[in-house]
């Protein structure tokens, strides 16, 4: 019980001092956390484990690329737990590593993208496949050449809008916004499935602010640029879906 009570503060600390002066006492408390990810450990104890690992990652930043060897098998194996909650929050893990481990990582790509894939065609618990949203939406973002857009992307709208964790909003529309920018012609490509999907999250308290400030500029950039596409998208889409995007199309 120690330990997990230590756990729990480990993220807090590692925020509170910044990732590089608190990446040499994370490693002294990474062999603890490993040991409680272990196969023959319980539910509750990888939970944990892989719980307080992700969140550290996150609070580590650039600091944690150190520590990517020991954490990415770790996490790698223990998103094809049996336990909903472990797959949940080893997916969520993987995301961040992938996000702050940066080239520590790019070689794994096609490993995690393998996993990732397998979750999207048989996940049935809806805060995994929130979190394997988070996780796709993190690598395309860090690494946009290692990833197969034109075959993720699209797997990656059937799972939305996101379901239970609503933090990985901000990840996922971050996302749809930076591929966006990078590449128009792909959102143009879905334009009529992301309007509808934008429609069920715009106005409600599922986003946060700054994230619904990202989707509504983003709207609106492509009634001016792409005005004809956007009339063929609302005009073949349910009446709701038009009345929330206008909605956003006005907003100032």
């Amino acid at each position: 019980m120690l330990i997990e009570y230590a756990g729990e503060g480990i993220p807090l600390l590692a925020a509170a001092v910044g990732g590089q002066v608190f990446a040499p006492y994370f490693a002294g408390f990474l062999p603890l956390l490993l040991a409680k990810a272990k196969k023959n450990c319980t539910v509750a104890e990888k939970s944990f484990a892989i719980g307080s690992i992700a969140e550290t990652v996150q609070a580590l930043g650039n600091s944690s690329v150190q520590f990517v060897p020991q954490l990415l098998p770790v996490v790698m194996s223990c998103a094809r737990d049996s336990d909903d909650e472990v797959r949940s929050n080893s997916l969520f893990a993987i995301g961040v590593l992938a996000e702050h481990g940066k080239e520590a990582v790019f070689e794994h790509y096609p490993a995690l993208l393998g996993i990732l894939s397998s979750v999207f065609s048989h996940e049935e618990n809806p805060c995994v496949m929130d979190n394997v949203c988070g996780a796709a939406a993190r690598m395309m973002t860090t690494n946009l050449a290692c990833v197969p857009v034109t075959q993720v992307f699209p797997v990656l709208l059937r799972a939305l809008p996101l379901r239970e964790d609503f933090e990985e909003n901000s990840t996922v529309y971050n996302c749809v916004a930076f591929l966006y920018n990078n590449d128009p012609t792909l959102i143009i490509q879905h334009l009529k499935q992301l309007l509808h999907i934008f429609s069920q999250v715009l106005g409600t308290d599922q986003l946060k602010q700054d994230t619904q400030s990202t989707l509504i500029l983003m709207i609106q950039n492509i009634a001016q640029k792409y005005p004809q596409d956007l009339e063929k998208a609302l005009q073949s889409s349910p009446v709701e879906v038009t009345g929330k995007i206008n909605v956003a199309l006005t907003a100032s």
